[in-house]
């Protein structure tokens, strides 16, 4: 009882000295204005002519001692909330969701053609996208799963991030190259190569969340959708899929299972291509200029580029499974 009387009590101070900074801050705001001193016969105004520095500079110093107040309050309330682990996630979850917010905000605004600076901060925003999806997943997980030893990992999340970004870069330089794309749509893209490995790494929690969070963020780099189904059927299931199917064969790719690595690039391939043409079958019917629907997407649209970039894909895994993949070799 008497620490909720206490935490009521300090919210109410936090409260108290927000209106005062937030005060303060409305005075400064009218001496930087100036101080009117009368009216013209035109109802236009006079303003004194007086130094307002002083009155500026006093200002501003109550401003910054009741800040220091309330960042002090907010320290104790933080320590307080955080007593409780649970509310500690919550409060994780929270701030990492504005977070994102504020850099998806980044992403729309800066149009990376436009100029160098621009591209650098897209780049920044979109790392700091895939981290912070990341993390909120993880977190939103641990709510699910209550065994400590399927916990994730601070070094299995930061894998995950990396290998999301490596394959958000590669997804980049396949739209960027005229000569990958396919005479039907689609072009060719080595992007599912960083997906396969880590699922292979890590296993099907941890794949499932990778997977997730670079569909979110392949969707961001897309910049549009045409359909709101396209979201799910085109982005975020099928990647979760992939890399959450991959993590089904880790266990015996770890102990060097070469056909458990092939299983996985493969089914988790099928998997991704059958999504993609469902998509186009249910969302899309209208691009098939007549032919029949299920042709048009499963076989015109999406089978090329889906063949070529698993394929492609299989090769480079088995080429890195030894130095990625297999326990007693691999890089740790």
């Amino acid at each position: 009882m008497q620490n909720k009387e206490k935490l009521v009590s300090l919210i109410l101070r936090l409260i108290l000295n927000l209106i005062l900074v937030t005060s303060a801050s409305l005075i400064l705001g009218s001496l930087s204005n100036g101080i009117v001193i009368g009216r013209t016969e035109n109802k236009e105004l006079i303003y004194s002519n007086m130094s307002l520095l002083l009155p500026k500079v006093l200002v501003i110093i109550s401003i910054v001692l009741i800040a220091i107040l309330v960042i002090l309050d907010l320290i104790k309330l933080v320590n307080h909330l955080l007593e409780d682990s649970k509310n500690k996630k919550y409060i994780k979850i929270t701030l990492y969701a504005l977070f994102l917010i504020i850099n998806i905000y980044t992403l729309i605004i800066f149009p990376i053609d436009q100029d160098k600076r621009n591209g650098f901060a897209f780049g920044f925003s979109l790392s700091n996208a895939i981290i912070s999806i990341t993390l909120i997943l993880e977190l939103v997980f641990s709510f699910i799963e209550k065994k400590e030893t399927s916990k994730i990992t601070v070094e299995v999340l930061s894998e995950g991030a990396i290998f999301a970004a490596l394959a958000v870069v590669l997804s980049l330089i396949s739209k960027m190259i005229p000569a990958l794309e396919l005479p039907n749509g689609g072009s060719f893209s080595l992007s599912m190569l960083p997906l396969f490995i880590f699922g292979l790494r890590r296993g099907v929690k941890a794949g499932a969340i990778m997977g997730f969070t670079y569909g979110v963020v392949n969707l961001l780099t897309d910049g549009f959708i045409l359909h709101v189904g396209s979201i799910f059927f085109d982005y975020l299931i099928p990647f979760t899929l992939l890399v959450a199917v991959s993590g089904l064969f880790s266990k015996k790719a770890q102990e060097g299972s070469l056909k458990s690595v092939i299983f996985a690039v493969l089914i988790g391939s099928f998997l991704r291509y059958v999504m993609h043409g469902l998509s186009g079958v249910i969302f899309f019917s209208d691009y098939a200029d007549g032919k029949n629907v299920w042709f048009y997407s499963f076989i015109l649209y999406n089978l090329p580029y889906m063949a070529v970039s698993a394929l492609a894909s299989l090769i480079f895994v088995i080429m890195l499974s030894e130095k990625f993949i297999y326990l007693e070799t691999r890089l740790k």
